[in-house]
């Protein structure tokens, strides 16, 4: 075998987002359908408070939003609430892929050359760790939510990253397979990373995260208030990390990302007060469950996998779509196993166009 016949799926999948950037304006500026900007009627009243609580905050100085004790202080009482688990500390960041990133300079800060992973993992991710010289190993060839699915969990200490839920499908990773790398975590002392970013959107309103109950000491997990409200103009999300990992990660992000501005710090504090009160949440998922479930009853879409939280579906779509309209593939996931399927949002400013003038 020379080299040229060699396979990187992961320069193929980061392609494919690369293309989608250049040659489609991010589908249309991630209106497509397929894409990820999303329609919020419920958020006016978090923006209100969010612009407040900026006016009364110091514009002068320099704000680390990593810094803010009484912002870390409310997550941790709200996933106490949420959870039944009190966190060690957090850490928070301008966005989840800002904080992503700062995980990847560690590795290369620490010297640290390879870790392993569930796939899918973000492609933000995979272009972070190949961006820092960091080699990610997959220990499965499927999805957690794939029947197929096994895991070859490495016998020493090292670090795994996985995503839950598994967000372009909208379901969550077994209880199974998570008590499976909790036995391993204890057995080895591995760090286990969870990209969180959607959580906290259950369609059954069932919050409690399974995640929550790994090792503390051993698991850092990523939230995104931004994602989880859709409130994507505000870029704010945390890590619920171990009590020494502060130390690791700031010196870092603040070198790549410096100060935070009045209004990201203010919407930090209204959006986590949000992800406790639940209401808008509750509202959305509403929307997304009763679109879900009319655009199945018009058989207008079908699929296998089984969401269950979320905004993103992963579906079959039979609907009819204007010509040469850009959707996104399992390719885009590092799914090559469902042809066919595509990623649905249904809660897309281009939702019309599968029928209707207005939807549930």
């Amino acid at each position: 075998m020379n080299s040229s016949d060699l396979v990187d799926p992961i320069g193929d999948l980061l392609n494919l987002h690369h293309v989608l950037e250049a040659e489609h304006d991010d589908g249309d500026k991630g209106n497509f359908l397929f894409g990820w900007q999303c329609e919020n009627p419920f958020a006016s009243s978090l923006i209100t408070k969010a612009s407040k609580g900026a006016r009364e905050l110091n514009r002068v100085q320099y704000s680390y939003l990593e810094e803010d004790k009484l912002l870390v202080d409310r997550i941790r009482q709200v996933h106490k609430a949420l959870d039944g688990v009190t966190c060690e500390d957090a850490f928070c960041g301008a966005g989840a892929t800002a904080l992503l990133v700062t995980f990847a300079a560690y590795l290369q800060a620490s010297h640290i050359k390879e870790l392993y992973f569930i796939p899918p993992i973000y492609f933000s991710l995979h272009f972070a760790l190949r961006l820092f010289g960091v080699r990610a190993r997959p220990i499965s060839a499927h999805h957690a939510f794939e029947r197929q699915f096994t895991m070859n969990l490495p016998e020493k200490r090292t670090f795994l990253i996985l995503t839950d839920p598994i967000w372009y499908a909208g379901v969550p990773v077994p209880t199974s397979v998570l008590e499976a790398i909790r036995q391993w975590q204890q057995h080895t002392g591995s760090v286990v990373i969870i990209d969180g970013s959607f959580q906290y959107m259950p369609w059954n309103d069932v919050v409690a995260e399974p995640t929550a109950h790994l090792d503390p000491a051993l698991t850092i997990r990523l939230i995104s208030p931004s994602k989880s409200l859709c409130v994507a103009g505000y870029r704010f999300a945390y890590l619920l990390i171990p009590k020494d990992w502060r130390k690791k990660l700031s010196h870092i992000y603040t070198n790549i990302y410096a100060s935070a501005s009045a209004e990201t710090i203010a919407f930090g504090h209204e959006a986590v007060r949000a992800m406790q009160e639940r209401q808008l949440t509750k509202s959305l998922v509403n929307i997304i469950r009763n679109r879900h479930a009319a655009l199945r009853a018009e058989a207008k879409i079908e699929s296998d996998v089984s969401a269950t939280c979320g905004y993103f579906v992963f579906e079959k779509l039979k609907y009819e779509l204007p010509a040469h309209y850009v959707r996104m593939g399992g390719e885009f996931f590092d799914q090559p196993r469902f042809p066919g399927y595509t990623r649905i949002n249904l809660l897309s400013p281009s939702f019309h166009l599968l029928g209707r003038a207005t939807w549930p």
